[in-house]
């Protein structure tokens, strides 16, 4: 047996995206990109839509798969000079994803139609490799075609249609695009007026809202209304992933986020909560009469008293404002679930209630009389039976929080102690036993000084005297780790509780692209930002059955986070076209990468300093006299100092 660690793995368990083949498109799409083949690595060029690839090597997968237990993972990186078209690049690939999505999602026969609209002006090809097999979708305009891979060379024509939809995305991947840059995804600026007027962002729209369950391939983060990012929603959904993960790392002695440990969780009840939501669900659902709303949720809540009352009731005193709060939530709950995912919109028979809706007060009495209460019964019970899945989460942490009884209700609780009495092996058992977000909570953590967690006892003890720091006070850089890593941490949770259902199919491989990884980063954060990521995904315990593979494409200007990327994994951009770098950038220098793989080609140091240095210098060569003491103190190179100092020497630029 050949046990070389440079030998190739057969081409089977993962997947890697190859690359774009673009033609001439509208520079709206396009912008300064010219038209050609655009590897996410060293891949050759597709020769009659085909890419004559190379597995990927036991040792290359295995710098990243740095544990067993973690899936096969691939990481890519796209680098260039602003304006060069890195993140028009990724553009051109989520447009393509999206009318992939569209074309297949919109014509499936599913009680909710999704929200996705087709991105036009598209004219290029995606390549990726899944399970040994290669795959394109080509795109020109609304014409579109799936080709697989039958044999070596040959590549099948398949019909993008709601017909060979679980034929298509049973071997596709699911794709999470992060940028956090405030001028990006801003649908204003997708629009094209000439020549092609319907070119425009509203695509966008369609990706932000569609909440279907992962359904579509597709999700871009964080959430957009209109481009803007909502700080505040933000805010509370990141302290929500967490402070989850945070107390999931604490129990494995890890460290989530990185010098940090959790010390105690607050909570307070939030008796608005009720009028806030209830106010902002009608709002959002402007199909439905209020009234009717309101006595659909009426119901709910009458059906759940009836499981949950006498435990409610050692919690809080029979219709008090917080029994009928922690009521009304499990309804309201229950009801946005059936107005979102298909399985329970089809036993509330939503179709049939808009109909209802639509035919007057008297047609709504008679359903809430005869049918109402018996479609309630039944959505709860389906609701009961599914106590693994994400799209009911939240519902059981509410009833967690009504079994365990009045003992929680103190304020606050030490994390160790959370720790120690709910034993949490994964992410969901961590939020099941955490406060309802009916609950205004906070998590205050403490900063670890040069100290790893080797056990529970030593990690709690040791470090009592170190700062204390709410989420709220720590900087934007460690902000911007954390969302981004819990954002990702997030939704392969929820992907991974996916089963092949009526309507969905699970993916077993994720695509994550992070446009502009490096915002907010000091240059150690940008140089651990694989590193920590990787360690992320490792004491996440992602299920390889299954999620069998993730590729990482990073689009960044930081020579920290190249260095952990091969040189034949990236793609250089400069002004629009790619560029052949032969260089080596795996655990390669920060400045001779400056110098070769972001195209740096000027001088060292600021262009402030560059000129004041340069008019010293030629005041040195005109007059022969050294420049003065204050002058030279100000002078950090020195190569140029000892110049300058040097009287017999001519010094040129």
């Amino acid at each position: 047996m050949n046990t070389d660690g440079n030998i190739s793995s057969p081409r089977g368990r993962y997947m890697r995206i190859i690359g774009l083949d673009l033609r001439m498109m509208d520079r709206t799409v396009g912008k300064t990109l010219q038209p050609g083949w655009y590897p996410f690595g060293d891949y050759p060029e597709p020769k009659n839509g085909y890419v004559n690839l190379s597995p990927l090597s036991k040792r290359i997968l295995g710098l990243y798969r740095t544990k067993t237990t973690l899936p096969n993972i691939n990481v890519s990186c796209i680098v260039g000079r602003n304006g060069s078209g890195k993140s028009s690049l990724l553009d051109i690939m989520y447009r393509i994803l999206n009318n992939l999505s569209y074309k297949l999602v919109s014509e499936k026969d599913t009680p909710i139609k999704p929200e996705l609209q087709y991105a036009y002006g598209v004219h290029a090809d995606l390549y990726y490799e899944s399970d040994g097999k290669l795959y394109a979708i080509t795109c020109d305009e609304e014409q579109m075609t799936f080709y697989r891979e039958s044999h070596q060379g040959v590549m099948k024509p398949i019909l993008i249609s709601s017909g060979h939809f679980d034929e298509i995305l049973s071997k596709f991947f699911y794709t999470i695009g992060i940028n956090y840059s405030i001028y990006a995804f801003n649908k204003y600026d997708y629009k094209s007026y000439e020549p092609n007027e319907f070119i425009d962002g509203e695509w966008l729209d369609g990706v932000f809202h569609k909440n279907d369950g992962y359904l579509a391939p597709l999700t871009l983060v964080p959430f957009r209304e209109n481009g803007i990012i909502d700080v505040r929603r933000e805010n509370n959904l990141a302290q929500q992933r967490i402070t989850a993960l945070s107390i999931l790392g604490m129990s494995k002695h890890k460290q989530f986020p990185t010098g940090y440990y959790p010390k105690t969780l607050s909570y307070k009840i939030n008796l608005n909560y009720k009028v806030e939501k209830l106010e902002r669900f009608i709002k959002s659902n402007p199909q439905f009469n209020a009234e009717m709303l309101k006595s659909i949720i009426h119901q709910l809540e009458s059906k759940w008293e009836k499981h949950v009352g006498d435990k409610l009731e050692e919690l809080y005193i029979e219709n008090s404002d917080e029994y009928q709060l922690v009521l009304f939530y499990l309804a309201y709950k229950t009801l946005k679930i059936c107005l979102t995912y298909n399985d329970y919109f089809e036993i509330l028979d939503v179709n049939k209630l808009k109909q209802i809706c639509d035919s007057g007060s008297d047609a709504f009495t008679e359903y809430q009389q005869k049918f109402l209460p018996e479609i309630a019964e039944k959505i709860i019970k389906k609701v009961r039976e599914h106590p693994d899945d994400h799209i009911t989460l939240k519902i059981f942490q509410c009833l967690h929080f009504i079994n365990k009884g009045d003992s929680q209700l103190k304020g606050k609780i030490e994390v160790k102690d959370f720790i120690q009495q709910y034993q949490p092996k994964t992410y969901d058992d961590v939020v099941k036993h955490l406060y309802p977000p009916f609950f205004e909570t906070d998590i205050l953590f403490r900063r670890v000084r040069g100290h790893k967690l080797r056990s529970t006892d030593s990690s709690w003890n040791e470090m009592m005297n170190d700062s204390q720091f709410n989420l709220s006070k720590m900087s934007s850089g460690e902000k911007q780790m954390l969302y981004a890593m819990s954002y990702v941490l997030y939704h392969l949770k929820n992907l991974q509780s996916v089963n092949a259902d009526n309507y969905r199919v699970p993916y077993h491989h994720i695509n994550l692209v992070f446009d502009e990884a490096e915002l907010y980063y000091h240059p150690d954060y940008q140089r651990r930002f694989v590193s920590m990521l990787i360690e992320s995904l490792h004491w996440a315990k992602i299920d390889r059955r299954k999620i069998r593979s993730i590729n990482i494409l990073i689009a960044t200007h930081s020579p920290f986070v190249l260095t952990d990327i091969l040189t034949e994994h990236t793609l250089y951009l400069k002004e629009g076209k790619r560029q052949i770098v032969k260089e080596q950038t795996f655990g390669g220098n920060y400045y001779d990468m400056l110098r070769t793989s972001f195209f740096f080609d000027k001088t060292a140091i600021g262009d402030v300093s560059a000129k004041a240095v340069r008019k010293w210098i030629k005041d040195k060569n005109e007059t022969g006299q050294t420049p003065e003491q204050e002058i030279m103190n100000m002078v950090g190179d020195p190569f140029v100092a000892r110049y300058l100092e040097n009287t017999e020497d001519d010094v040129q630029d």
